[in-house]
């Protein structure tokens, strides 16, 4: 059976509003940290990032240490990418993806413009993921 980790509107660089202070393991990078060892741990086949993953431009610095060593442990357990930018990291999620780099990593949807890439399990194609990310903060077609 095919399994797929989805993450959505993680907000990597924003501290959780009512999460009382000086609990770190309730943070944004304490819960992206226990996803990847969930994803590894249940050996899923694929990881689905469907946006907003970074809070914003601003937080480029604070998010892409985490982001990329999650990406790249998930790639050395063989496990799949898929990632589509949000409104919130239309601009930080690019640039994450170029510097890590791994052939694990699929960013779907560059520019506005629909892509489709497949998962291949076992040299089969068993799925397929179609993304379009946001070429800006805002979209109005």
């Amino acid at each position: 059976m095919l399994s797929v980790l989805v993450i959505a509107d993680a907000h990597i660089g924003r501290y959780p509003t009512r999460v009382p202070p000086r609990t770190p393991e309730l943070t944004v990078h304490a819960i992206w940290d226990k996803a990847i060892q969930f994803a590894i741990s249940e050996q899923v086949h694929a990881v689905a990032l469907t946006g907003d993953i970074v809070d914003k431009n601003d937080r480029f610095f604070e998010a892409i240490g985490t982001v990329k060593r999650g990406v790249e442990k998930l790639a050395s357990h063989g496990i799949d990418v898929f990632a589509v930018s949000g409104n919130h990291d239309h601009d930080v999620l690019p640039r994450i993806v170029k510097e890590v780099s791994c052939d694990r990593l699929h960013f779907l949807g560059s520019g506005g413009a629909w892509t489709t890439e497949p998962l291949c399990v076992d040299g089969r194609v068993a799925a397929w993921f179609t993304g379009w990310s946001f070429p800006g903060s805002h979209c109005d077609t």
